[in-house]
Parts: C-alpha cells; structure tokens; sequence
C-alpha cells in the first residue's frame, strides 16, 4: 500500500458522500463541494476539506466536512440556525461516513456535528478521522 495524500483522503470521502447518495436523501439544495462552497452560496451545501495527515506508517489525518444552511428568516431577527435542517442533515451523513472500511484505509467519525458561526451565518462541523496503513514491500 503506498502512503495516502491529505488530498487523496479528501478525494475519499468526498466520493462517498457522492456515492451513498447524500445529496438526494438530504435534499440539500446546493452541492457537494471539496475545499469551499461557492462564493455568496445562499444554499444548503456540504464541504469536504482535509485539515491534517501525517506520513508514519499508519497514517492518521482528520477531513473536515462542514454543512452550510441558510439561516431562519424571522421578522426582527435573521442570524438564528436552523437546527432542525442542521440535525437533519447532519444525520445522513453521518450514517454515510460512520466506521467505513476501504481496501487499505478506514474512517469514522471523530467529533458528530458542532454549529460554529460564520459571520452572521453558521455551519455544522463534523470530523472525520482517516486511517491508513503503509507497508513497505
């Protein structure tokens, strides 16, 4: 097995997400992107972005997968989540990238979803821990 790039491991978890079909279950109403969103998105939008990876012989890197919901529209008051889209999403894909095996890497969850605000905006983090191991031949 050779040594897996931060990058590799986003290309990973992104294609599961595309491949257990998180877009259509969701409903979202934006995409899934790796990296970023697209600029002033008003969508709902899922972003897979590796944060770290190491090179030791069982590699360990974390992928972060951040979705992005637009806000309530209240009368007074527009800066309020909405969790229930949040929880809802959040859940699939969770469902989707919980304690999955590949041919010489596994992932699972790390931290299950936390609101973070983003100017008046907020997103839900999830962390997904990544495991590989590299023989040497």
């Amino acid at each position: 097995m050779e040594m897996k790039t931060a990058l590799t491991a986003q290309e990973t978890i992104f294609q599961r997400l595309i491949q257990s079909g998180v877009k259509n279950t969701s409903a979202i109403t934006g995409g899934i992107f790796k990296n970023r969103r697209p600029k002033d998105s008003q969508k709902e939008d899922i972003v897979v972005r590796a944060l770290t990876m190491n090179a030791e012989q069982i590699q360990e890197g974390v992928i972060n997968v951040n979705i992005h919901v637009p806000n309530l529209k209240l009368s007074t008051d527009s800066t309020q989540p909405d969790e229930t889209r949040f929880k809802a999403i959040t859940e699939i894909v969770l469902a989707a990238l919980r304690d999955y095996c590949g041919f010489d890497y596994w992932f699972t969850i790390k931290v299950p979803g936390i609101l973070y605000p983003d100017g008046d905006n907020w997103f839900s983090n999830i962390q997904v821990e990544f495991i590989s191991l590299i023989q040497d031949n």
